[in-house]
């Protein structure tokens, strides 16, 4: 067996005991039953495709090519372009006075861009491609983002919350406890 084939091997498996745990029913019995367990299977492709979107765009920001993304989807560099390429405004979203949009940010502007918000007492509560949800409040915010979950109890207890993931990221943000700069001054 290649290690692709056990690669693909491991992913269904994988698969089938996370619908397995989603799956309302453990053993369906009859019509409505098996409906659950495609809706659950639904829900998991619906996420796999969200965590293959992001995964792509992680790639991108990292400097992979389209060339690269492609041949690893068995896919034209084209058609990699055409699946992928993000969105090149921040969505339109009805807000209150104390709620923005950041963005557009990439991989390498993110972070920056997050502190320099949250210096003035803007800190994110959610993102989508190319922006983040940020709200404000009267204190100064750090940002942060880390691969994976290792080390986050430590982070945790260094007063650092979890605020979302994008697969292989964490997101934190901390209250520094700091008053928040006045905008108009700043």
């Amino acid at each position: 067996m290649s290690s692709s084939d056990a690669r693909q091997t491991s992913a269904r498996d994988k698969l089938q005991e996370t619908l397995a745990s989603l799956s309302p029913i453990a053993e369906p019995a009859n019509p409505a039953d098996f409906l659950q367990v495609v809706k659950a299977a639904q829900e998991v492709e619906t996420e796999a495709r969200r965590l293959l979107h992001m995964s792509v765009l992680t790639a991108r920001g990292a400097g992979t090519t389209w060339a690269d993304i492609g041949r690893t989807l068995e896919i034209s560099k084209q058609a990699a372009q055409k699946r992928f390429t993000p969105p090149k405004t921040v969505p339109a979203q009805a807000l209150d006075p104390d709620e923005r949009l950041l963005g557009p940010v990439g991989l390498f502007d993110e972070l920056n861009e997050l502190n320099l918000a949250g210096r003035y007492g803007w800190h994110s509560v959610g993102f989508g491609i190319a922006h983040h949800h940020v709200v404000h409040s009267e204190t100064q915010w750090e940002h942060l983002r880390v691969t994976g979950a290792k080390n986050l109890a430590a982070l945790k207890a260094k007063g650092w919350v979890e605020f979302g993931r994008s697969f292989p990221y964490v997101f934190l943000k901390r209250n520094t406890g700091t008053p928040a700069l006045d905008e108009q001054q700043g």
